[in-house]
């Protein structure tokens, strides 16, 4: 139990604890979700960075690193929603019913994820008078292409960020 401890410690001495309200579980899961889904980021972006040895060009490596820096505004706020919502439905207490309801959470970013930008993506196509379906179509297709690209990190994160965070909340508070 040392490590959580000192993860517990650093949380609210740097990093999400010392926020508004982080003491409260719902939205001290927000932000652990919202972490979560900054650090998905980060790794992505450092990880697509990396890839030139197979081959991929610098052009691709800037884009997908320039696609994760323009999905945080969007993500990490997703995130938050879903982990604070997903806190006041589920409140999983052990590191297991933690992983499970992480790993939906994560799922279920990439559904807000695509509202977040589909509906105003698809609203401005339609005001405009273009074609609001394209508009549509396309939204859908960033958020399967980023779902597709970032699985692989964003599942793990996101399931170990929701079991930490249920063992850390259900220890009693010795401060």
């Amino acid at each position: 139990m040392g490590r959580i401890d000192a993860l517990q410690a650093t949380c609210h001495r740097y990093g999400p604890g010392r926020l508004p309200r982080a003491n409260e579980p719902a939205v001290g899961a927000g932000y652990a979700a919202a972490s979560a889904a900054a650090c998905v980021a980060v790794v992505y972006a450092g990880v697509a960075t990396g890839l030139d040895g197979v081959g991929l060009s610098a052009t691709t490596e800037l884009v997908n690193v320039a696609l994760a820096a323009l999905a945080l505004p969007f993500v990490v706020p997703a995130a938050f929603g879903v982990g604070h919502l997903g806190w006041r439905w589920l409140s999983p207490r052990s590191p297991t019913t933690g992983l499970v309801v992480g790993l939906l959470g994560t799922l279920a970013t990439y559904g807000v994820f695509l509202v977040l930008i589909g509906v105003p993506i698809t609203a401005l196509e339609a005001v405009s008078g273009a074609d609001p379906v394209r508009a549509a179509v396309f939204s859908w297709g960033v958020v399967y292409l980023t779902a597709v690209e970032t699985w692989w990190v964003a599942f793990p994160v996101g399931g170990v960020s929701g079991a930490v965070y249920a063992v850390v909340v259900s220890r009693p508070d010795d401060s």
